[in-house]
């Protein structure tokens, strides 16, 4: 768990400019050596930063009062789930994913992504004062495309309507190891924002040609249709 007094106190920040381009890449469903592969051509954006809030004491007593809070790590995907079921791995691609935040990098552990972990966290509450805790929420919107590679030739999915490209759009959250402990109730008046590195698209929808449903193997054809793609 990582506790830091320099984390910005406003309840929500978002990306400077809106919502930011912060991973970009080709993750393969499947690759069948020398005969077909299939990929998602996929962009994560960060959409905010969230404090959440997990628990409050209130120290009524003479004397010094510990409380124990515990605070789960881990990634829900709470859109688009049915992707990660025909091979995208879109878990792991958040894992030991940077973002620069609060003029820091933030790398997202194991604990954060695909191994949940729960621990107890101890908060000592001195006489006739109060504690807040929060933890940090890390939200994403991931939006793909797919490509077909077969006979040494790469090319954009088709929509089962034959109109426009296939694609999915997944929601992510990231309840991260960052927590903040405060006597204030963290304001929601008005967001803040932060300045994340970026990225340009690394694969474009004009990279290449399209292919029609009719044109895809069985096999890429099930494995979309699984997702319902």
């Amino acid at each position: 768990m990582n506790v830091n007094t320099g984390f910005s106190q406003a309840l929500v920040i978002k990306p400077a400019g809106g919502d930011a381009l912060v991973n970009t890449k080709f993750m393969a469903l499947y690759y069948i050596h020398g005969v077909e592969a299939l990929h998602a051509a996929a962009d994560t954006y960060c959409t905010d930063v969230t404090w959440v809030l997990k628990g409050t004491w209130e120290n009524t007593t003479s004397s010094a009062q510990s409380y124990t809070q515990p605070l789960t790590t881990e990634l829900k995907i709470t859109r688009g789930s049915e992707v990660t079921g025909a091979g995208v791995p879109l878990v792991p691609s958040f894992k030991d994913l940077p973002m620069s935040i609060d003029a820091s990098i933030k790398t997202f552990s194991e604990s954060e992504t695909t191994t949940p972990q729960t621990k107890p966290l101890t908060v000592d509450v001195a006489p006739g004062k109060k504690a807040m805790v929060y933890q940090r929420q890390y939200n994403f919107r991931t939006e793909m495309f797919f490509v077909m590679d077969a006979a040494s030739v790469a090319r954009n999915v088709a929509a089962v309507s034959g109109d426009g490209l296939s694609r999915k759009t997944c929601v992510v959250e990231i309840m991260s190891g960052d927590y903040l402990v405060t006597e204030k109730e963290l304001s929601n008046a008005a967001p803040g924002t932060f300045q994340p590195k970026t990225y340009p698209r690394a694969n474009k929808e004009s990279d290449r040609g399209t292919v029609q449903r009719s044109g895809l193997t069985v096999k890429a054809r099930d494995t979309l249709n699984l997702m319902g793609a």
